[in-house]
């Protein structure tokens, strides 16, 4: 349990940190501006929005910037059991989601699987993220394990009365 509750809070960081990506790129000089918050360098909303959420492979990360590529969404409760499989290394520990690009004999399957979810409250300034990891534990019963939180557009535009 407590392994599946870090890699939820995982899956709420990577879209804390995109978020910050796409704040610190929206450098759109209108006074009206600062919507990029969630579509900037990465579409988040498209990426893990929708009912089944999306896998986010924190590997994928590139040197400078979150990439597009790094997101899969789920495009049904299917598609999402193929691709949320996390993956550990036999030797450091270390946790990833895409099987895809796994040097074997070095990524094992894992028992645990992560989803994130990105629901709009105001898409001008509230997102809330949900990241469920679910896994079987000893007894055969599946846990499922959801931390979420609520992110805030750093810029948002103030109407004044």
């Amino acid at each position: 349990e407590l392994i599946a509750t870090h890699l939820a809070q995982e899956g709420i960081e990577i879209i804390h940190s995109v978020r910050d990506n796409n704040s610190a790129k929206d450098d759109n000089p209108s006074a009206l501006a600062h919507e990029g918050w969630t579509k900037e360098v990465v579409n988040i909303v498209s990426a893990c929005g929708g009912e089944y959420g999306c896998v986010v492979d924190v590997t994928g990360r590139g040197p400078f910037n979150w990439q597009t590529s790094v997101f899969s969404k789920c495009t049904s409760e299917a598609s999402c059991l193929e691709q949320n499989r996390m993956y550990t290394h036999r030797t450091t520990g270390l946790y990833r989601q895409s099987g895809s690009t796994l040097p074997n004999p070095h990524w094992a399957p894992s028992p645990f699987r992560r989803t994130v979810r990105v629901v709009v409250v105001d898409p001008k300034r509230e997102l809330r993220v949900i990241s469920t990891v679910s896994y079987t534990s000893i007894s055969g019963v599946t846990r499922n394990v959801e931390v979420s939180t609520v992110l805030y557009n750093w810029f948002p535009y103030l109407e004044m009365p």
